[in-house]
This record gives C-alpha cells, sequence and structure tokens, in this order.
C-alpha cells in the first residue's frame, strides 16, 4: 500500500527485483534505469520471494512487473549516449550473437543501462533468474532457461571493441571480451557454473596489458 500511495500518476505497474541479498540487489545492472529515473523498486531477496510474486502477479490492480523482464511498457532509452552508427551497432551485435551462439536467446542494444556494459534479461514469458535457482536446488539435472543478452552501446568498453571490430575481425582480443562480458553478466546474476574461468581471463588480459 505504501508504494501504491507513493506511484507516479503515469507509472501503471509496480516494479520489483528480486535476489540473493540486499547488497546484490543494490548492485544489479537493470536497476541503473529505475534509479536514474527516480523510478521506486521493490527488494525482494528471501528465496520465497520470486515464486510468491510470480502467484500474486497483482496488486490493487496494479501488476508486478520484474525489472530484469526483456519487455518493460513505456521504458524511455536511458542508456549512455553511443557515439557508434547504426551499421557498427548492427557489426558489433551480430558478432555478439555468433560468438555466444545457442547460449543467449537474443543480444540487443540496451536502453536500461547507464554505468554497466551488459546485462542479462529474462525471456519474454521466461522463468526469473531466482526462480531458476529455487529449480536447480530442487532437481540438480533442471536446465534453465537461455537469456537475453544487453549491450550498452554507449559504454567505453563498447566503443572500443567496437572500433577494434571496425579494424581486425579476426582480432583473438574480441571473442575473449565477449566472453568475459557474458560471463560477467553470469556471476551478477549467480548463474555462472565455475567462477573461476572468469580469474583465468582476467589475469590473462592483464599479461597482454603489460
Amino acid at each position: 500500500p505504501e508504494y501504491v500511495r507513493r506511484m507516479r500518476e503515469e507509472q501503471k505497474e509496480i516494479y520489483y527485483v528480486t535476489g540473493g541479498s540486499r547488497q546484490a540487489v543494490m548492485l544489479h545492472p537493470n536497476l541503473e534505469y529505475f534509479r536514474g529515473q527516480g523510478l521506486e523498486v521493490l527488494f525482494l531477496f528471501d528465496q520465497i520471494d520470486d515464486y510468491m510474486m510470480a502467484e500474486v502477479r497483482e496488486f490493487d490492480g496494479k501488476s508486478l512487473k520484474n525489472i530484469s523482464d526483456s519487455e518493460i511498457e513505456g521504458m524511455a532509452d536511458q542508456s549512455s549516449e553511443s557515439k557508434l552508427s547504426e551499421e557498427e551497432k548492427s557489426d558489433l551485435l551480430t558478432f555478439f550473437k555468433t560468438q555466444l551462439g545457442e547460449r543467449v536467446e537474443d543480444v540487443r542494444e540496451s536502453k536500461r543501462l547507464v554505468d554497466s556494459p551488459c546485462s542479462l534479461t529474462n525471456p519474454k514469458d521466461g522463468m526469473s533468474v531466482q526462480m531458476e535457482k529455487m529449480m536447480k536446488m530442487m532437481d540438480r539435472k533442471f536446465e534453465g532457461e537461455k537469456r537475453n543478452l544487453e549491450v550498452n552501446m554507449g559504454h567505453p568498453i563498447i566503443q572500443n571493441l567496437s572500433e577494434i571490430l571496425q579494424k581486425d575481425k579476426k582480432h583473438p582480443f574480441l571473442k575473449d571480451s565477449v566472453e568475459q562480458l557474458y560471463e560477467n553478466s553470469l556471476l551478477i546474476e549467480g548463474l555462472l557454473d565455475n567462477p573461476s574461468q572468469v580469474l583465468s581471463r582476467f589475469q590473462k588480459f592483464m599479461e597482454s596489458a603489460s
């Protein structure tokens, strides 16, 4: 009720985010848009919360919306201003899709990211990350869904990758960087099966920069 009383007049949905802890939720990349727009988001970090929200679906005639869902009504472009042309954006997204292949549902330009280069979002009508984790706890053989990777075209890392791609599409740094960005996103969500591989690649980057 307190959230509803503070809602903006034009706001039609109650926004929420789920995570393993309050600290993890506060650092979630998908929160950047809502923080920038001054939109209130409910923080939910008990394991049962995600299941409960999927069952409740609405409150006081207003639907409940996970901020990590791919489709959010009325979302304005909040991402960092990009210097890339439409062709350069297309080339980079195609490279991401080719490299990641069947591991992702889609790779798209982000409207919600401000400070982060990439983030994962839930597929349409798909399962949330927290729900997937709960299912895996009950069944070790449970396979999670493929998610969408959103790319912030205005982020310096992404713009640097585009510049390298335009000069040399076979540069080995490109594939390593895409893998690192994807695994960083998995790590944030707690979905990375082998976190040590991120450290190994990061050390490789440091060696190449020395």
